[in-house]
């Protein structure tokens, strides 16, 4: 059975996660992933923190220690490594696709002002970052996924706000999306990691271990607003680990240290 599955998504953090079929996950620990994982962004860039662009680490499928869930042997290797992060800033009307195996997320230390301005997300103006999600999955479906009753997918009419969508002056060309730019890479630049680096299916069994250049990434995502790609070293590569301190002590460590 192949098919689509799909949903909407509201808010402006989504963690980092593995698409796939939960209840296969949940009950049997197998990990079966959509064959493709697309986003289509249904808002404006505002700049107000709604616009945090969405990372696919290149690379990264599950590995044996996410596997292996909370019992995770000692004598496990983190694998594999990402040596390319690719980051997509939200335009209305944008759809973005890509391999349904790996691992993703949104981050709002990545998002920019839009026109210059650097309003905050504190301010007064009520507003929500929305994306229409589909996964495309072949030969398999989902176990807790319901098929769209018939007299609603025959109730489904066209929109004539989706079809301004093509002729959107801020809509990104097909040839940047096909084609990411190169994030410029100042040798000197620090490079930080991410907030939200913590995740697994209780919220911090894993991190991602590594760093990246926010302030470069964030210059991209203002200046091209687009799709933007960063390229990692061997010695930068970044990799999914262990966390083995759990319930907020990995960020006091971080605290210390820093």
């Amino acid at each position: 059975t192949s098919g689509a599955e799909w949903w909407v998504q509201t808010g402006k953090r989504v963690g980092l996660h593995w698409d796939k079929d939960e209840a296969c996950r949940e009950k049997s620990g197998i990990f079966v992933h959509p064959a493709l994982s697309t986003v289509t962004y249904l808002t404006e860039d505002t700049g107000d923190g709604t616009n945090a662009p969405t990372l696919v680490f290149e690379n990264v499928t599950v590995p044996e220690i996410a596997r292996h869930g909370g019992g995770v042997p000692g004598n496990l290797q983190p694998d594999p490594r990402c040596r390319r992060v690719v980051a997509s800033w939200p335009k209305r009307g944008k759809h973005v696709a890509f391999d349904g195996r790996l691992l993703h997320g949104v981050f709002p230390e990545l998002s920019t002002p839009a026109g210059g301005n650097s309003r905050g997300s504190g301010g007064s103006r009520s507003f929500r970052r929305v994306t229409f999600l589909v996964n495309v999955w072949l030969n398999h479906q989902p176990r807790d996924v319901r098929r769209l009753p018939e007299d609603v997918a025959k109730a489904l009419t066209r929109n004539s706000e989706t079809d301004a969508f093509s002729s959107s002056p801020k809509k990104c060309s097909p040839a940047a999306e096909e084609s990411p730019a190169g994030v410029a890479r100042d040798g000197n630049a620090a490079r930080e990691p991410l907030r939200d680096r913590f995740f697994g299916w209780s919220g911090d069994e894993m991190r991602l271990e590594g760093a990246l250049p926010l302030l470069e990434m964030r210059e991209a995502g203002a200046t091209k607003a687009c799709v933007a790609a960063v390229d990692l070293n061997e010695d930068e590569a970044m990799r999914v680990v262990e966390n083995a301190l759990r319930d907020g002590d990995e960020k006091k460590k971080d605290d210390r240290d820093a």
